[in-house]
């Protein structure tokens, strides 16, 4: 009864031992997403601080382990050999899965912290924004979820042209919350902000948020595209066509906060517009949007 209990005792020990490593190491893994020395540097210490900590963890247990076959092999009455065997193997098997597991805990967080060596910081990705944007001034760029709020702040004013927002990477994740243990996604999202509240950021930074779609729906790519971009005559149609699709995000999604902000944005920018008869145009759109009617466009 007490080699039994002893042994159900390790057991039970060693699959906590095991689902702590395995919550630790999910953790760090998704936690690693910014590029900067200083959480690199931040991250090695948790990493080596929890490796020695689970070394040491191991070590006792291990010792323990060792002191308790050592006085139950001595106490065993019993002159069958196959009980004495038994439980030697059982308690070894329980000191091995821990050992092993410390084994493949060290190899993935040595892995994690050279994994990163040859990773760019934010600076000289700024750098590749702003190169990119000269070399090519007519190319959009795109700056996902993946990336920082701040990193994400930083480049938008070296050439970003989009940006994403309340991003789900995983199976169905729009539909509905997925349990951890089931997680399908891509890849990490660093930026975890919610669509309206990218939204409210943009505009208290004076940006225009657009959704409009207008160039690829009435055919403007191609060559039809770069005249209209050469010629600056794209302003006349991006200006009030994302003027007139924010309308219809605040409308029908936005926070009373952000709604607020946006259409005391869309209010001045109105003014903007140098065309008088495009100014009017909008504004009567802006009101029909207003009353229910979506999906207007130059």
């Amino acid at each position: 009864t007490i080699v039994s209990g002893c042994l159900t005792a390790i057991k039970n020990k060693a699959s906590e031992f095991n689902s702590t490593g395995q919550t630790l190491m999910t953790n760090f893994i998704s936690g690693v997403k910014s590029k900067d020395s200083a959480t690199k540097s931040a991250f090695t210490t948790i990493v080596s601080g929890c490796l020695t900590a689970i070394k040491n963890k191991a070590s006792e247990f291990e010792d323990v382990g060792e002191l308790c076959i050592t006085k139950f092999i001595a106490g065993v009455k019993s002159k069958d050999a196959s009980v004495k065997e038994q439980f030697v193997n059982s308690l070894s098997d329980a000191i091995s899965s821990i050992k092993d597991y410390y084994d493949d805990f060290y190899d993935a967080g040595e892995y994690l912290v050279k994994g990163f060596e040859n990773g760019i910081d934010d600076d000289i990705f700024a750098k590749i924004v702003a190169c990119i944007r000269i070399a090519v001034p007519y190319t959009g760029m795109i700056v996902s979820t993946r990336e920082s709020q701040a990193s994400r702040e930083r480049v938008l004013h070296l050439g970003i042209s989009q940006i994403s927002g309340g991003s789900k990477t995983s199976v169905g994740g729009y539909a509905e919350p997925e349990p951890e243990a089931e997680n399908s996604a891509q890849f990490d999202v660093s930026d975890t902000r919610t669509l309206d509240e990218v939204i409210n950021w943009l505009m208290t930074m004076g940006y225009i948020p657009s959704f409009c779609t207008a160039c690829y729906r009435e055919g403007r790519t191609g060559d039809r595209f770069m005249a209209l971009c050469k010629s600056k005559q794209i302003q006349n149609c991006c200006h009030p066509n994302a003027l007139m699709t924010l309308k219809e995000y605040l409308t029908d999604y936005a926070s009373p906060a952000t709604r607020e902000l946006g259409l005391s944005l869309i209010q001045k920018e109105l003014q903007n517009i140098p065309r008088e008869k495009v100014r009017e145009i909008v504004t009567e759109r802006l009101t029909k949007i207003e009353n229910g009617d979506r999906d207007f466009r130059f």
